[in-house]
């Protein structure tokens, strides 16, 4: 069964993990970002790292509905796709990626990567974001599967 990102949007704990990552994210992300690169945000969720990145080109891109939907109300470029398929951008568009708690998500990553080298230009800056899987919360939901 597919996961239901619709409903992980209406889900007050999930809008709390966003909420809480703000903090980690404007200690350790921003300072890596280059704001004035034309950036692709995958899996952008609710982008809720928008306000402390001063990205002043960005394109988001998800999966969900929901999260286009309140993307555009911000005014921010969204477009929506599954990014484990063909992504709807040009060859070498952008010069920084943010790939932010999306690796979990993707299962194969094969056509993921070839589309993600395709779409950077050469020596793009591509930021890697991966959740606390030693959280103790984490650790318990492997055990029990």
């Amino acid at each position: 069964m597919p996961y239901d990102y619709e409903a992980y949007f209406a889900d007050p704990k999930k809008l709390k993990y966003w909420k809480d990552k703000r903090t980690v994210d404007e200690k350790y992300l921003a300072p890596m970002i280059l704001p004035d690169a034309f950036t692709l945000n995958a899996g952008a969720g609710l982008f809720v790292e928008q306000s402390i990145l001063n990205l002043k080109k960005v394109t988001c891109v998800d999966i969900s509905h929901t999260a286009i939907n309140e993307l555009k109300k911000k005014k921010i470029n969204a477009v929506r796709a599954d990014l484990r398929d063909m992504w709807p951008f040009k060859t070498n568009e952008f010069e920084q990626v943010l790939l932010l708690d999306i690796f979990e998500h993707l299962g194969q990553v094969g056509t993921f990567l070839n589309e993600l080298n395709r779409v950077t230009k050469p020596n793009a800056r591509i930021i890697v974001g991966l959740p606390l899987l030693n959280h103790w919360r984490n650790k318990l939901k492997l055990l029990m599967g």
